[in-house]
């Protein structure tokens, strides 16, 4: 909008016989061009259109790694509390190879965890 009211305003700039009307038209689509600038491009702050564009494909990166993340997490989770559960019922009934299962799994649980955290997987 401000561009084409800008673009407008030169027209009407170029048929104004007051030079210090036409002046004061051409300050005012100065200062609107110099803020469509800013609105395009704006280093200082990372506000402009192309640095918000960039940050948000930064953050469309970060979530996606996150999705892909979220997956083996749940699995470790999963193996940890399934080791939990035989680790109980391995104490309920007295059996030394639910105990060895469930320290397996718990083992497997605890390495996926911490190879997704470390970005190895």
């Amino acid at each position: 909008m401000l561009s084409a009211e800008a673009d407008r305003a030169a027209l009407d700039a170029a048929q104004l016989a007051d030079p210090a009307a036409r002046g004061a038209m051409e300050q005012q689509i100065g200062r609107w061009r110099a803020t469509l600038s800013r609105w395009e491009s704006e280093p200082e702050t990372r506000e402009g259109r192309r640095e918000l564009a960039a940050r948000a494909r930064e953050a469309e990166e970060a979530r996606d790694r996150a999705m892909k993340e979220d997956g083996r997490f749940d699995a470790a989770a999963a193996l940890l509390q399934v080791g939990i559960v035989l680790a109980s019922a391995g104490i309920i009934t007295g059996t030394v190879s639910l105990a060895w299962v469930a320290g397996a799994l718990g083992l497997a649980g605890a390495a996926l965890s911490a190879a997704t955290f470390a970005g190895l997987v």
